[in-house]
């Protein structure tokens, strides 16, 4: 396609070193990061040995000093950084779990406490996914109500323990983040539906949507990631208030910017936030909070709805 787009369709057993640096730039400016370049460039290192192409254009010095270059260059200037999850703000996540009306009850109600779960135990995704029934529970002591989850590790957290048991309660400032009222909303779903669980059953099971409408549920099998992607992709692209950007590791992310800065009712500092994330250095810290508030600045959807400052003359 590029060939013939930009090359005027050039046989690509002729294309020389030129062309194969343009291809790079051309795949750059798509938005491709530098690995996804790095992949191409391999895979026409191997398309042209396959045709005894030599000396190979993929091969040359100019094409690998560009990706070297590329990389570097991303590196020094934070550009992968900001490619990163758009980090979900706690408006946003309120949008989206509203729109989780539109699903079958049951997966709304799972959904809801899911996102809640996630966001405000900036939880890793695949840590939320397998936690089990044994795994969570509601306590109440003489402060309140609180959601006790004891999460198995993942592989990149930087511990020793096999897991750590966290306490969440219900930010009652923003109805999206009650996640003690989602835990009884979803295991009263369960209980309608006469449903007997194990306690090693998934907190949240695969579910299949049948051509019925009907969900079914797998309870010993964990949900699966590209699943759960599929669905909030559906709602993101139905919800024009929502941008396009959120992907499962949005919650993390904005999770712990809101721990720091947006709680009205208990706030982290950044040794907290590091600790209850369990993070060993302060750059990943700073990584999840700078790339946050650097591009919400200005919200170009307010800026249109703010009033004019009257200025004296």
């Amino acid at each position: 396609m590029f060939l013939q787009t930009q090359k005027g369709g050039i046989d690509p057993t002729t294309s020389g070193t030129d062309e194969c640096t343009d291809f790079f730039h051309y795949l750059y400016s798509q938005g491709k990061k530098a690995r996804t370049i790095d992949l191409a460039k391999s895979a026409l290192v191997a398309y042209f040995n396959a045709r005894r192409v030599a000396p190979n254009p993929a091969q040359d010095t100019t094409a690998r000093h560009y990706i070297v270059g590329l990389q570097k260059y991303n590196k020094q200037n934070n550009v992968d950084e900001e490619k990163k999850a758009h980090p979900l703000t706690v408006q946003e996540l309120s949008t989206l779990v509203n729109a989780l009306a539109s699903l079958h009850p049951f997966l709304g109600s799972m959904l809801r406490f899911l996102l809640a779960v996630s966001f405000l135990g900036c939880f890793r995704m695949s840590e939320v996914l397998a936690l089990r029934w044994n795994d969570v529970q509601i306590v109440s002591d003489q402060i309140g109500r609180y959601l006790s989850v004891r999460l198995r590790w993942h592989k990149k957290a930087g511990v020793e323990e096999d897991c750590q048991v966290y306490h969440l309660v219900d930010e009652t400032s923003f109805p999206c983040l009650l996640v003690c009222g989602f835990h009884d909303d979803y295991t009263a779903k369960l209980r309608a539906c006469c449903v007997n669980l194990t306690s090693t059953a998934f907190v949240f099971p695969n579910v299949a949507m049948q051509h019925n409408g009907v969900p079914r549920v797998e309870w010993y099998r964990g949900l699966e990631q590209a699943n759960l992607r599929k669905w909030l992709g559906d709602l993101v692209d139905a919800t024009p208030d929502l941008p396009i950007g959120i992907s499962l590791h949005s919650l993390r992310r904005e999770g712990s910017f809101y721990r720091v800065f947006e709680s009205r009712e208990r706030r982290f500092n950044f040794r907290e936030l590091m600790a209850w994330c369990r993070w060993t250095d302060a750059k990943t810290c700073c990584e999840y909070l700078v790339t946050q508030s650097i591009s919400n600045d200005i919200d170009p959807r307010n800026l249109l709805r703010t009033p004019k400052l009257q200025h004296s003359t």
